[in-house]
């Protein structure tokens, strides 16, 4: 007896990017558009310790990266 499993799974670009490719071929939705908005926020005019700036520039820094890397990705 044959038993062959197939399934669809949605993930983003980051979850894509750990996944082996061996296993799987996946494919960019281009049609409709999807996006999510991530959004950070800071009450302006208030302290920041090194640590949360460090961790705002990080944050920044790794989702620029990221939207940059995202068509070699997929």
């Amino acid at each position: 007896m044959l038993i062959i499993s197939l399934s669809i799974s949605f993930s983003t670009t980051i979850g894509v990017q750990h996944v082996d490719r061996s296993t799987i071929t996946p494919l960019r939705i281009t049609d409709p558009v999807c996006r999510r908005t991530i959004v950070l926020a800071w009450k302006a005019g208030r302290y920041y310790s090194l640590a949360s700036q460090k961790f705002r520039q990080f944050v920044i820094d790794y989702f620029a990266r990221l939207a940059s890397d995202a068509d070699r990705l997929l």
